[in-house]
């Protein structure tokens, strides 16, 4: 079913699972009073007051961490509490007392079972071994021959090569195995490495003289069944099983649910026939049992499962290769199959589709016409798994061409779907797959392009009706306003929706039209010519065939249409919005077409630059920075004051356009106005950092331009300058409140700090003050991957004096959180290891002994007190001004047991 659907029950078992890991944290902690449980709460989930994550600890030992409480509580009590000295039980009705309980009886089980196979082992090998002993009174020689053989597969020693003496024996003498012989051969059935052989010899045997089957031998088998172990061999020992009907169907059962285990990420492709004996029992079971067959198929095909629908799909391809007649009677079940759900190992949907794909070469029609009568029958999501299919039927190269009637009637089913706004999803639409497919195969949709152009009208009025119901939430009106009632989130998810479609139609206007320039060309300019800018509805048809034209052009035909019309729209006074969709495609024009522009449109656009209009002045100076890369010949001095001017300018829309701008003015300005230029866009950034809601990137896009300005105006004393400009327009980003504009701030002042050694101290107080102000994260699968892990490592880049300098900070910091030592430890080692690389011993050795007198040393924490005794041996060893100190180290450390 579709992704979207089944999200819906993720979530809704996301919800169960941490309503029942909150109400489990009183019985935890019943177990031990020294148990500790620390809990999140992110996202959706923990707006509710519920845990997203949970993490298991106590003062002895480190627990892990998941969303799943009960698990990792279990793993951990499991793993640290039995016969713990430090135990301390709070009330006996707990948690860990039943899991302790559970455990235990699972444990007698499993060496119950493994005392009953280990004995079956020592018996059969005792028969061996007297078999072998007994001069062979009642024995063949080559019967002993074979005894000694098998036998070897205990030593555990070369047993892949003895497997395959084995397997070729039972291929040439076949009767020289006895049933003890097979007897001692199935017991290696679970052993991954020759279990194939020794299936294959196990079957070798038996197919020659199937008497020499035991009841243990028979049970074994069944096991390899039940664990889904090589059983496109064994399968071929099923006659001779004396399966009644009932059990014949367990195994007919056991076959379609382990049939192929692997996920479809893997090398193997799970249509290829890798299990030719698994089909011809099916083949071969299909007409000895036609009924019971018809019923487990179906029974599958309706199971919850993904794997078994998924792995009856791939049955049913593989007997529809050998007679389509078993095959075909399942259609139904197989489209009905999309009804289900997905769960988590997924898979079904998808081997649906590829399998109807694969019917369609041969039945097309019938494929076609089953689908089409179950349609109406099928859920919403089922809807859209039938959408997927027609997509990837399109998509297929072969049968699009060679069926071109059907792929037609395919085209218009989905332009159907999507003009009766029939299937709904939040990851595939009609409007999507369209979208695609005008991409890939614009020619199939030459005749539709009028069809398109009317669901953009439709889509607009749309988006205008949404709109009025909008801004008319509040308001006392007689006309039903369908957003009333929905929640703020529901009402940007529909407006989102909407947005989606709009852009979605846009794009296969844009595909259509590149295909069909000349044509299509020509029938949206008459549509934009009999519109009126008067008319609001008019406007926004107008403004989206402009954008349209704007992102189709391709070659220079098309403009010869539109020039004179792009003129009159950049003129059209009564629509402001068409005159900004007229100037994004000047700016199009000029940047591709510039040699074919007339001189009468950059005169316009001279005009333009200057227009009282703020909006259209931002647009046309966008437009006309291609005119200072293209030809900057043509700019008159007037136009570069002018342009200079502008960035005074107050209103953030020029002052993006003239940061676009401040490259190409710079190549175009002698040396002395360098100076003017530099100062201006120092101005702007100082301006724009001041401003309430401030746009980081714009200013960090200044910054970088101030920077270079300056090194190109103060090349000999460029670095106060440069640390000043960061100090006062940077270092306030490195401390944002958010954590992504702070790290990206001091991203930057990293890389500006790579060719400005004097920003060292910047950068270092700004990444420490980070760090400190995020401690690590318990749940992080490799802390050494997070932000620290650069920040540490780009320390070692810094200069003596920048460490030195922040040392006594950094460890009072260390100090304070020795109580969390679990947390700090990749924070406390990778100090460590920066004051010894900077050679600072006397803070290294301060740091070590304070450690040492203030964590307790507990067996969790071998690891890192292994390295803070060495650092501190190290650091000693430095002060004592000992010589050679690493060979010194290196004996100590061996001698006292640190090094192992």
């Amino acid at each position: 079913m579709a992704n979207s659907l089944y999200g819906d029950t993720r979530l809704n078992d996301s919800l169960e699972l941490a309503r029942r890991s909150k109400s489990i944290v009183p019985e935890i902690k019943h177990w031990c009073s020294h148990i500790k449980i620390a809990s999140e709460y992110g996202g959706m989930i923990g707006q509710m007051g519920l845990p997203t994550m949970n993490h298991v600890s106590c003062p002895q030992a480190n627990g892990g961490g998941a969303m799943n409480l009960e698990w990792v509580a279990q793993d951990f009590i499991i793993a640290n509490c039995q016969d713990c000295q430090f135990h301390a039980e709070v009330f006996p009705k707990n948690f860990g007392r039943r899991t302790l309980e559970l455990y235990k009886e699972y444990v007698d089980k499993l060496n119950q079972d493994r005392e009953e196979e280990q004995k079956i082992v020592d018996d059969v090998k005792t028969k061996i071994k007297g078999k072998i002993l007994d001069r062979f009174k009642f024995s063949k020689t080559t019967e002993v021959s074979i005894l000694r053989l098998v036998d070897k597969l205990s030593d555990n020693q070369n047993q892949f090569e003895i497997a395959k003496s084995i397997k070729e024996s039972s291929r040439l003498k076949p009767a020289f195995f006895n049933s003890l012989s097979l007897d001692y051969l199935v017991l290696f059935f679970d052993n991954e490495d020759i279990s194939p052989d020794i299936a294959d010899a196990v079957v070798n045997v038996l197919l020659a003289d199937p008497s020499k089957l035991s009841d243990f031998g028979k049970s074994r088998i069944l096991d390899c069944f039940a664990k889904g172990q090589n059983l496109n061999t064994i399968v071929r020992l099923a006659q001779y099983l004396n399966l009644t009907q009932e059990e014949e169907l367990v195994f007919v059962t056991l076959l379609i649910n382990n049939y192929f285990k692997e996920n479809f990420t893997s090398q193997d492709d799970p249509f290829e026939n890798s299990s030719p004996f698994i089909i011809k029992h099916f083949q071969d079971y299909s007409s000895r049992q036609q009924e019971n067959f018809k019923t487990i198929v179906r029974n599958s095909l309706k199971d919850q499962d993904s794997a078994v629908r998924k792995n009856t799909c791939l049955i049913l391809y593989q007997l529809y290769i050998l007679e389509k007649a078993i095959a075909i009677p399942f259609l139904d079940n197989m489209i009905l199959a999309y009804n289900i759900e997905e769960d988590s190992r997924g898979g079904s949907d998808w081997t649906v589709c590829r399998t109807l794909i694969r019917f369609c070469y041969t039945d097309i029609d019938l494929v076609l016409n089953t689908i089409s009568g179950k349609f109406n029958t099928l859920s919403a999501g089922a809807k859209v798994q039938i959408l997927k299919f027609y997509d990837k039927f399109l998509e297929t190269d072969d049968l699009r061409e060679s069926f071109p009637v059907q792929s037609s009637a395919l085209i218009d089913k989905i332009i159907g779907f999507t003009a009766n706004n029939e299937i709904k999803d939040d990851f595939e639409n009609p409007f999507s797959i369209l979208r695609d497919l005008t991409r890939s195969y614009p020619t199939k949709f030459n005749d539709k392009f009028e069809v398109f152009l009317g669901f953009l009208i439709t889509a607009l009025k749309e988006k205008n009706t949404f709109n009025w119901n909008k801004d008319n939430l509040n308001s006392n009106t007689t006309t039903f306003n369908p957003l009333i009632g929905l929640n703020p989130y529901d009402i940007i998810g529909l407006e989102t929706k909407i947005s989606a479609k709009l852009s979605n139609v846009k794009d296969i206007l844009v595909n259509l039209v590149q295909e069909n320039e000349t044509a299509n060309f020509g029938e949206i300019i008459k549509i934009i010519r009999n519109l009126d800018s008067k008319k609001t509805e008019d406007v926004d048809v107008k403004i989206y065939l402009i954008s349209i034209i704007r992102s189709s052009i391709k070659s220079n035909i098309s403009l010869v249409q539109i020039l004179p019309d792009t003129y009159n729209w950049l003129l059209d006074m009564n629509a402001l919005a068409v005159r900004m969709e007229a100037l994004k495609l000047l700016a199009i024009l000029l940047e591709n077409h510039f040699v074919i522009i007339p001189q009468t449109i950059i005169d316009l656009l001279l005009l333009l630059i200057k227009d009282d209009n703020v909006v259209i002045k931002k647009f046309a100076i966008d437009a006309y920075g291609q005119i200072l890369v293209k030809k900057p010949s043509t700019v008159s001095e007037e136009v570069i004051n002018y342009l200079l001017d502008q960035y005074d300018s107050r209103y953030i829309g020029i002052s993006h356009a003239m940061s676009n701008l401040t490259y190409p003015l710079l190549n175009m300005l002698s040396v002395e106005m360098h100076g003017k230029l530099y100062g201006k866009v120092v101005m702007m950034l100082a301006l724009h950092c001041l401003q309430k809601e401030k746009n980081h990137n714009f200013c960090q896009k200044l910054l970088k331009q101030a920077i270079f300005l300056n090194r190109k105006v103060n090349s000999e004393n460029f670095i106060p300058y440069e640390k000043n400009i960061v100090t006062n327009y940077l270092l306030p980003d490195c401390s944002d409140l958010d954590f992504y504009k702070a790290e990206n701030a001091i991203k930057l002042l990293k890389d500006l700090r790579r060719n400005n050694d004097d920003l060292n101290d910047l950068w270092l107080a700004s990444a420490l003050g980070f760090i400190y102000k995020y401690p690590p994260h318990r749940h992080e699968m490799a802390i050494s991957n997070s932000f620290r892990k650069g920040f540490y490592s780009e320390m070692y880049y810094l200069r003596r004096s920048d460490m030195v300098r922040e040392s006594e900070a950094i460890i009072e910091y260390l100090k304070n959180h020795l109580d969390e030592v679990d947390l700090y430890d990749y924070d406390i080692i990778n100090i460590l290891n920066l004051f010894g690389y900077f050679s600072l011993h006397s803070e290294n050795l301060n740091l070590c002994n304070y450690i040492i007198e203030n964590v307790q040393n507990v067996p969790s924490k071998k690891y890192f007190f292994r390295v803070v005794k060495d650092h501190k041996l190290l650091s000693g060893l430095a002060l004592a001004g000992k010589d050679n100190v690493l060979n010194e180290f290196l004996l100590k450390s061996k001698t006292d047991g640190s090094i192992i």
